[in-house]
Formats: structure tokens, C-alpha cells, sequence
């Protein structure tokens, strides 16, 4: 039954050009808002308190996503499961190689970097929580996930934001990095208004 609605939500989208646009650019480019996002704040003028604070913050959403990706690696060299499009399960909605399907590195890297934030009471924690929501949604949507691949991701996620989060060595590192970025920007702006 449910495979059944599945597929009939899918044929649904793909007869409708308008929503397989949407969930086409939902599915290939979604990630890139949080790209956007981690830009604009770290380069967003503010006093230096907090800046220095909201880019920890990146700072920590990005060990997040590499401690993720490290575990979505070992797990791909292990174990590689086929994608549903790839098994005939689901129509592929957009165009996708046949690369292991588990587990979801976009649903898992934007969860870890949504509790990051809300971990560090970001303002931005609840809508890129809700951003989540809908890029998970769409990988499933559009063939390219099952659903126990996003819960998967979702699980690796959290954990390693929470590891993160609460790790001292990651928050020394977070301080070095820090100080050697405002360290080598105070040197370049120095040299600039030389020249």
C-alpha cells in the first residue's frame, strides 16, 4: 500500500513540470543554501564578539560534517547498497549516478549542521531544521533514497554533531583555528591600506 502511493506521488510530480523543476533543484542544489548561509555569516560585518562567536559556530558545523562524512565513508567501503532507482524500486525523478545509497550524506550533513546551530542558539537553527526536512524529503521523492537511508543519515548526523559538541579538543581547535584566521586578516588588511 504504501509502495503504491509512492509511486503514484512520483508519477504525480513528474507529470506536473512546475513541481519536477522545483523538486529537481530541491534534490541537486538544496545543499547549497547551507553553503550560502556558512559564506554570508562568516563574512557578514558585526562586533567582533559576535563574530568571533558565530564563527565558531561554522566552525563546528563544519568538524560536524567532516566526523559525518568520515562515518558515511567506512559505512560506503563496507556495505554498498543500491539506490531504489537503481533496484527498480522507484522512478529516478533526477538524474543521479548509481553510488551506494546509504546513508544520505545531504539529509545527514544538513541535520548535523541544523543541530549545530541550534546546539549554539543560532537564530537560523529552526528554518535550516525545516530546510532539512525538505531536502530529506526530496531525495526520497525523486528515487534517490529510501527512507531508512535519511533516518540513517539523520542518526549519523546528530551523533556527530553531539560529538562534536561536546568535545574540548574541537572547541581548542575551533579557538586555533580562530585566532589564526583573524591573525592572518588583520595581516592582509594591514598590508592592503599600505599599498
Amino acid at each position: 500500500m504504501a509502495r503504491s502511493i509512492f509511486l503514484f506521488v512520483q508519477w504525480f510530480i513528474a507529470r506536473r513540470r512546475t513541481w519536477l523543476r522545483i523538486l529537481t533543484w530541491i534534490t541537486r542544489f538544496g545543499y547549497w543554501l547551507f553553503i550560502l548561509y556558512g559564506l554570508i555569516e562568516w563574512f557578514r560585518p558585526r562586533p567582533v564578539s559576535e563574530q568571533i562567536k558565530r564563527r565558531k559556530t561554522l566552525v563546528y558545523c563544519l568538524f560536524s560534517v567532516i566526523v559525518g562524512s568520515s562515518v558515511s565513508w567506512v559505512i560506503g567501503k563496507i556495505w554498498h547498497r543500491p539506490r531504489p532507482f537503481a533496484c527498480g524500486d522507484a522512478a529516478p525523478l533526477v538524474a543521479h549516478k548509481a553510488n551506494a545509497s546509504f546513508p544520505s550524506n545531504h539529509s545527514m550533513n544538513s541535520l548535523a549542521i541544523s543541530l549545530m546551530l541550534l546546539a549554539r542558539h543560532n537564530p537560523w537553527g529552526l528554518p535550516a531544521l525545516a530546510w532539512t526536512g525538505v531536502l530529506a524529503s526530496s531525495r526520497i521523492l525523486s528515487g534517490l533514497h529510501y527512507v531508512s537511508d535519511v533516518v540513517g543519515g539523520f542518526f549519523i548526523g546528530a551523533a556527530a554533531s553531539h560529538v562534536v559538541y561536546h568535545s574540548k579538543r574541537c572547541s581548542q581547535l575551533a579557538d586555533h583555528i580562530l585566532y589564526y584566521w583573524h591573525v592572518g586578516a588583520t595581516v592582509v588588511q594591514t598590508w592592503w591600506r599600505k599599498c
